[in-house]
């Protein structure tokens, strides 16, 4: 992705946290929709922002675990790094989309992680923090992407997909 704005003062992108719930295994139609953007003048505190969040939502459900009332399904819950002058499309759902975002991180039920995507996404924030010129904190770390190792700004999550999508 690339990123070409004019506006130097404000961030060149936002962040994206995208994801349905159903809370009931009887009544589908019953639905948790999440649609939140998380823009700053510093990126990096939407990044903490959206990860936060995220991290939240894992949490309840892992939580509902064994509990009368749990979270039935996850479908989807994705972070997305979208460009600030992205394009944006309608599909053919209906829903609004932009065309110019980075996949940071996902779980969903029909996705098998690919490492390697995952990987060339982060590696592509990052670049995009060096070439803004943003502070990426102590987040950065390496990722392993066809025998080179590549900086990449790191995922601070500390639970196991396995046992999440074990768990759903």
């Amino acid at each position: 992705m690339k990123i070409t704005t004019k506006n130097k003062a404000m961030s060149k992108f936002y962040y994206l946290l995208k994801g349905t719930l159903y809370p009931s295994q009887d009544n589908l139609d019953d639905v948790i929709e999440i649609n939140e953007v998380f823009k700053r003048d510093n990126p990096i505190e939407a990044r903490e922002r959206v990860i936060e969040l995220y991290e939240k939502y894992v949490d309840v459900l892992l939580k509902s675990k064994g509990k009368k009332k749990k979270i039935f399904r996850l479908n989807e819950l994705s972070i997305f790094l979208i460009a600030k002058d992205s394009k944006t499309v309608t599909t053919t759902e209906g829903e609004f989309a932009y065309k110019d975002k980075l996949l940071i991180d996902a779980l969903n039920m029909d996705w098998d992680r690919d490492d390697k995507y995952s990987s060339l996404c982060l590696k592509n924030e990052y670049e995009l923090y060096q070439e803004y010129g943003y502070d990426c904190k102590n987040y950065v770390g390496k990722r392993e992407i066809d025998e080179d190792i590549y900086p990449v700004l790191k995922l601070p999550t500390d639970f196991e997909l396995e046992e999440i999508l074990n768990f759903l």
